[in-house]
């Protein structure tokens, strides 16, 4: 068994080391990277605390996230299903979609996308900074996607029930999505490598990571309030929306949503158009940005170097007096300091 599933995966393995030498990036430590990476996303620590998990639990943080998400995006769907037409269910899904993709982000801002940590951990190690900014990005989308996809999943199928949408609402609603999220995303990424020296306080990604919880609880208990609502508020409310709504960046994307249905004049492709068009740009400056940044923790670089020296110390004796006095050869000794510098 373990001959034939080598032999089924190898051709991919061989294309993706081919692709990943052609673009002057270095296999293995590409893939031990993204491995090490991949681990911190289930682990972190902020969403560990806001959804009571510990780090030794089988079901990681992450895993709960995602099933929040999925719960959220759920009793979205429930509340607005038959009730409001295609343009406000798309409005109300892709909005949340954007909010919670964007604090998932500055929540786990060190473990997806840049921490200095990484120079205590890795910074003796020769890894060129293409294959570590490679790591970090394939890293960053992949848990864009998967984000995207929890949030987004039942809102596209679910949205195909609507008297108002066809099979078209599918495809349009999915590209709207992804749209929006990689938009957010690399929004607040030019916005955190431009503008902001520093990366996002440890108090902000605290509050942050109960973000979902708390809307959850809206859904639940708004849901609630709209089953038992004899004047159909959330109706009337969808079919008079204030006119600042429809300046918002979920609004543009849920009308071209709504321009694919049945009743629709004509599909807006100019909003597509200029959505891929946005994103292009911003993610050309973000990759920019990023790049440099990554750039400047290059190995042998002014970062490593006192990096090293801030873990290591100056030359000189090692450990203190109290632990020369309790060792009883040099070799005892350097057991010790590195323990304690470990």
């Amino acid at each position: 068994m373990k001959t034939m599933t080598t032999s089924v995966y190898a051709p991919d393995r061989k294309i993706a080391n081919r692709v990943l030498r052609a673009a002057g990036v270095r296999v293995r430590p590409f893939r031990a990277l993204l491995r090490a990476y991949v681990l911190m996303d289930f682990r972190s620590q902020q969403f560990g605390r806001a959804t009571a998990s510990k780090p030794k639990d089988l079901i990681t943080p992450l895993f709960w996230v995602v099933g929040q998400y999925l719960l959220l995006s759920v009793l979205a769907c429930a509340v607005l299903f038959a009730r409001v037409d295609a343009f406000f269910f798309a409005l109300v899904n892709l909005g949340v979609s954007m909010l919670i993709i964007g604090t998932s982000l500055i929540v786990e801002f060190n473990e997806v996308v840049l921490d200095p940590e990484d120079l205590n951990v890795v910074g003796h190690q020769p890894i060129p900074p293409r294959t570590y900014s490679a790591a970090r990005l394939t890293n960053l989308l992949g848990y864009v996607l998967l984000i995207t996809v929890s949030l987004n999943l039942f809102p596209a199928i679910i949205g195909l029930g609507l008297r108002d949408t066809g099979w078209t609402y599918l495809p349009a609603y999915t590209a709207a999505a992804f749209l929006g999220n990689l938009a957010v995303v690399g929004a607040l990424l030019l916005i955190y490598t431009s503008l902001m020296s520093e990366r996002p306080g440890e108090g902000v990604r605290e509050v942050l990571a109960w973000t979902q919880t708390i809307l959850i609880m809206i859904a639940f208990y708004g849901g609630q309030a709209v089953l038992r609502d004899s004047q159909d508020r959330l109706e009337m409310a969808a079919y008079n929306l204030p006119g600042w709504v429809m300046y918002l960046p979920p609004a543009w994307l849920a009308y071209f949503v709504d321009s694919t249905s049945i009743a629709s004049a004509g599909t807006k492709w100019w909003i597509l158009g200029a959505g891929v068009l946005v994103n292009v740009v911003l993610w050309w400056l973000v990759l920019g940005r990023i790049s440099a940044a990554y750039a400047r923790m290059q190995p042998a670089g002014a970062a490593w170097r006192r990096a090293t020296l801030t873990a290591l110390g100056r030359p000189g004796r090692l450990g203190g007096a109290l632990t020369h006095l309790l060792a009883r050869s040099r070799t005892e000794v350097a057991a010790f300091w590195l323990c304690q510098t470990m």
